[in-house]
């Protein structure tokens, strides 16, 4: 199957049609001086990553458009690196920019 997009409305502006799961834009990351990581440098350096940014774009609730914070160290279940294997997954999957960054309709994990 394919997976769920945003309505096509006015109100949701520049999201409309794009998938309603987290995309990998929606993954932000940055170190301890508060300067964004590039992508490539996430999948090489991990542990550079001091703070991550996550956008919910859509999910039918008040939650639209806002960008959850998450702290290293800040919990015992680290929310980075549980972002980084998900990145690190759809990375080599080859999962387009603009898909969902989970299970693809059209590959099987072994």
């Amino acid at each position: 199957g394919k997976y769920s997009h945003i309505p096509r409305t006015r109100a949701a502006g520049i999201w409309a049609g794009k998938p309603i799961a987290f995309i990998r834009s929606d993954f932000v990351y940055y170190d301890a001086e508060m300067c964004l990581i590039p992508d490539a440098a996430i999948l090489t350096h991990p542990s550079s990553v001091y703070e991550f940014h996550l956008r919910f774009r859509f999910d039918k609730s008040q939650r639209n458009f806002v960008i959850k914070k998450f702290r290293r160290g800040e919990s015992f279940l680290c929310p980075i690196e549980a972002s980084i294997s998900i990145v690190t997954r759809a990375h080599i999957l080859k999962v387009p920019p603009d898909e969902p960054l989970g299970p693809r309709p059209d590959h099987r994990d072994s």
